[in-house]
């Protein structure tokens, strides 16, 4: 439990700091050990940008959990989450997470593709496709932009 800091001020950096500390462990191997740094978090700032990204890393936190592990990619510092049979109630919160952070920044498209991603792994194609064209709308990178339009239209061609 943290307590309530006096002031917006002070609390901006408790939550900051909350934050860093979730990511790190997170990182570390220890998702669902992050969960409560990002709840702390949470508990104790009001301002919208920095709800969003408690919420988001909470997300990713969650989702991180539901998988089976961590697999390279093409791009040599990243990695891509592997899933068998991911626990439904983790995917559940993650979308949760994701959907308030999209909707406290959303011109953020970092978190309607975890939006994407999350549907998609439930099954719901159809929202997942939606989200990837969120997320391609609000992308100002254009190779990446095209790579969601791509995701979209693919999951559309498999409806």
């Amino acid at each position: 439990v943290v307590p309530v800091p006096a002031d917006e001020e002070t609390a901006l950096m408790v939550a900051a700091v909350l934050n860093w500390a979730g990511v790190v462990v997170r990182r570390h191997g220890m998702p669902r050990a992050s969960l409560g740094y990002f709840d702390a978090g949470l508990s104790v700032v009001q301002d919208p940008d920095n709800r969003a990204d408690l919420h988001y890393n909470r997300g990713y936190a969650r989702l991180h959990a539901a998988s089976t592990g961590l697999e390279p990619t093409e791009h040599e510092r990243l990695h891509a989450f592997t899933f068998d049979e991911p626990d439904a109630a983790l995917l559940d919160a993650a979308l949760r997470d994701f959907t308030l952070a999209s909707g406290l920044n959303p011109t953020d498209p970092d978190a309607w593709s975890q939006v994407a991603v999350v549907r998609q792994l439930q099954g719901d194609l159809a929202a997942a496709s939606e989200a990837w064209l969120q997320a391609a709308t609000r992308s100002h990178d254009e190779a990446v932009r095209q790579r969601m339009l791509a995701n979209a239209e693919a999951l559309r061609a498999t409806e």
